[in-house]
């Protein structure tokens, strides 16, 4: 079911534009409109073909997941479990689990263990809500740029979470080296720095670079048991070439493997990206043209054909803004608040969003000015320091405990 969420523009679905101008909790047209949008979104089925079938090399059966759960497998799940974290349809939030583990524990296990022998899961363990995130970019009327989240109940939570380690198993022998994303050890970051790294290479041999970003329309979604193990490639892939041949060769390449796993792949928001190109280039996909772009938002970060992160500095330092706006009354303006907290809270949500990614930032004396710039006006409104106070930054860094954002920065590097 879709759950009541926060104040949305109209939404609308691929054919029809929504009229009010409701938000989906008061509006009984856009309520509609999400309605037929999971269900259509959910209903599809992959159709894969017996040729991508038999490409996938077969591994050896590991028995010992079909295991039933052992006792601790359910009590480090119950563990694991977010305190403060929303509840499902059965409104129990997940505090009251953990709380309760001494007596639950023990009934829990047995429910889990019955479930898996049985190989079915009641159906009250099975129904989510659905809460739906804006992606921050494209139109806010269109219901496909929205990410829903599903919200378990406390006890399906438990099962998941339990089914999901034993699917972690697996990680060495399925995932290829460049899969950072939803593995230990790994993150996003590794690859955003590799593609700038891999942009700076090109621009000191003067060479031509082209890059296209595809998007998969919802391929995390649409992703069948099947297709679990291999396609891993299944959203934010980016293809690479020096010559705009080469780009097409592996493009359609890349086209006809989803087409074979029953992919598709959304003309709207695949991009392309050119540096240091003397002509327009053309990629074509079934006949349409890609758009090409100058400055492309990819796992957060804001990649410019020119190298410059001007664009990725002013967005981080607006987003971390928004953050500190939005945290007035209930922190910074909050005299029940001592200093020491507030400190926590600007380094715990400011700071780590005006910081995401800078691991792979080539920063200059301009943005390194910047940054440091919007760090000490927050430090000093957290402290109460006014410009008229004439009060050096040295101190308002000694009086925060807090060293300076340029060794912040060469901290973060160097993890």
């Amino acid at each position: 079911m879709y759950k009541e969420g926060h104040r949305t523009n109209p939404v609308q679905d691929r054919s029809t534009q929504v009229q009010n101008r409701g938000s989906p909790s008061r509006s009984g047209g856009a309520m509609w409109h999400w309605t037929k949008h999971y269900l259509e979104l959910y209903a599809k089925l992959n159709t894969v073909t017996a040729t991508a079938l038999d490409s996938i090399p077969g591994l050896s059966i590991m028995r010992e997941l079909d295991a039933s759960p052992a006792l601790k497998e359910p009590s480090i799940a119950m563990d694991c479990l977010a305190s403060g974290k929303a509840p499902g349809s059965d409104r129990i939030p997940p505090v009251i689990m953990k709380s309760g583990k001494p007596v639950l524990f023990q009934t829990l296990h047995e429910l889990l263990r019955l479930c898996w022998e049985q190989g079915y899961t009641p159906q009250d363990m099975r129904d989510a809500k659905i809460v739906t995130l804006y992606k921050n970019k494209g139109d806010r009327s269109d219901c496909n740029n929205y990410r829903g989240i599903s919200l378990l109940s406390v006890v399906g939570k438990v099962f998941t979470r339990v089914a999901l380690s034993r699917l972690q198993l697996l990680d060495a022998r399925v995932y290829p080296e460049f899969q950072c994303g939803f593995r230990p050890g790994r993150s996003t970051v590794d690859m955003i720095f590799s593609l700038r790294q891999l942009q700076e290479k090109f621009h000191e041999q003067q060479m031509p670079l082209h890059v296209v970003f595809i998007d998969l329309t919802k391929a995390v979604d649409l992703v069948t048991r099947v297709l679990i193990r291999e396609l891993l490639f299944a959203d934010d892939t980016a293809l690479a070439s020096h010559t705009e041949g080469g780009l097409q060769q592996l493009f359609t390449h890349f086209a006809y493997a989803c087409t074979e796993f029953g992919l598709t792949i959304s003309r709207g928001k695949t991009k392309l990206l050119c540096q240091s190109t003397g002509t327009l280039p053309s990629i074509v996909l079934d006949g349409y043209t890609l758009e090409v772009v100058e400055n492309f938002t990819c796992l957060g970060s804001s990649i410019s054909s020119s190298l410059s992160i001007d664009s990725e500095i002013n967005s981080r330092i607006a987003r971390a803004a928004t953050v500190m706006a939005k945290l007035t009354q209930r922190v910074w303006n909050n005299l029940s608040l001592i200093v020491k907290t507030k400190l926590c809270v600007y380094k715990a949500y400011a700071l780590s969003t005006l910081l995401n990614g800078c691991e792979t930032w080539t920063t200059y004396a301009g943005n390194e000015r910047k940054l440091k710039g919007f760090h000490m006006r927050c430090l000093r409104r957290i402290l109460q320091i006014k410009w008229q106070h004439r009060v050096p930054n040295s101190v308002v860094l000694e009086g925060s405990n807090m060293i300076s954002l340029l060794s912040v920065l060469s901290e973060r590097r160097l993890k």
